[in-house]
């Protein structure tokens, strides 16, 4: 309600630069609700819509600016949802100029937004995860799942606990985490799997000697979404079938993936090619 009085104060002007946004003219946008800034009294929420223009038009300095002011503007307790959205943004921005302390303080900023909410802890989680710092990232991560009992399932949150799982030496973990990503998609009928876990698992698979099962991912993920990789999951299916001796089936995956190659995959190609020789 805050948020709509604030709106409709600005009018017109405002409705326009958000169209403007919403139609990707994200220079129209920021000049727009700039100029609604430099008359407006007691901006709040204004100061939202400008960081969004700013950051999208690539005035990264002046959006991180525009964003840190509407959280200043802001009372204890107020706008929960935003406050965690524009904390999670600047733990980004943050990250990209290579500011681990200063993003780690936005997720804990995010968390303390909405302290019973399983989501921060999940991007807290995954951050921490991609630094490196499995550890951490597991117990941040098992809250965001305690968190999460009452909600529906999120097969991302259980990808990162297998991601996670994996890096800090846990594989049999991580093999359960994982799997429950790929029955999440299976009981609903999806073999159009998330790659990130579907390649991991596969990974975990191979090392076990479960070469079968890492095969399986791989012809799925053939078949799936992500295209610009079938070369690849094509020449690891055909790889390992031929492991196991299915060298019919190993041999049509290998010709596929030499026919998907592009000029460029020259290392992809030599190892086709040798695979493919008598």
């Amino acid at each position: 309600e805050p948020q709509a009085e604030e709106y409709e104060r600005y009018g017109d002007p405002l409705l326009e630069a958000l169209l403007a946004m919403h139609a990707e003219r994200f220079d129209e946008a920021r000049t727009g609700l700039e100029a609604l800034l430099e008359s407006a009294t007691s901006p709040r929420y204004l100061w939202l819509e400008v960081g969004r223009a700013r950051l999208l038009s690539e005035h990264v300095p002046e959006g991180k600016a525009a964003l840190e002011a509407f959280l200043g503007s802001l009372d204890e307790g107020e706008a929960s949802e935003a406050r965690v959205a524009v904390n999670l943004t600047l733990a980004r921005l943050a990250d990209d100029d290579g500011q681990f302390e200063e993003a780690m303080r936005r997720f804990e900023a995010a968390v303390d937004a909405v302290p019973d909410d399983y989501r921060p802890y999940l991007a807290m989680g995954a951050f921490l995860r991609d630094k490196g710092h499995a550890d951490e990232a597991l117990e941040v991560l098992r809250t965001a799942s305690e968190l999460a009992k009452n909600a529906a399932t999120d097969w991302r949150l259980l990808e990162e606990l297998g991601l996670a799982s994996e890096q800090a030496g846990k594989p049999k973990e991580a093999e359960s985490f994982l799997e429950q990503v790929i029955e999440f998609f299976t009981s609903r009928q999806v073999m159009d799997f998330p790659p990130t876990t579907a390649t991991a698992l596969a990974t975990l698979y191979e090392k076990d000697g479960r070469i079968d099962r890492a095969a399986d991912m791989y012809r799925a993920l053939s078949k799936g979404s992500d295209g610009a990789n079938h070369a690849k999951y094509h020449y690891e299916a055909g790889r390992l079938l031929r492991e196991i001796n299915l060298d019919d089936e190993a041999h049509r995956m290998l010709t596929r993936a030499q026919a998907l190659l592009s000029e460029d995959d020259t290392e992809l190609r030599a190892q086709i090619d040798t695979l493919l020789q008598p």
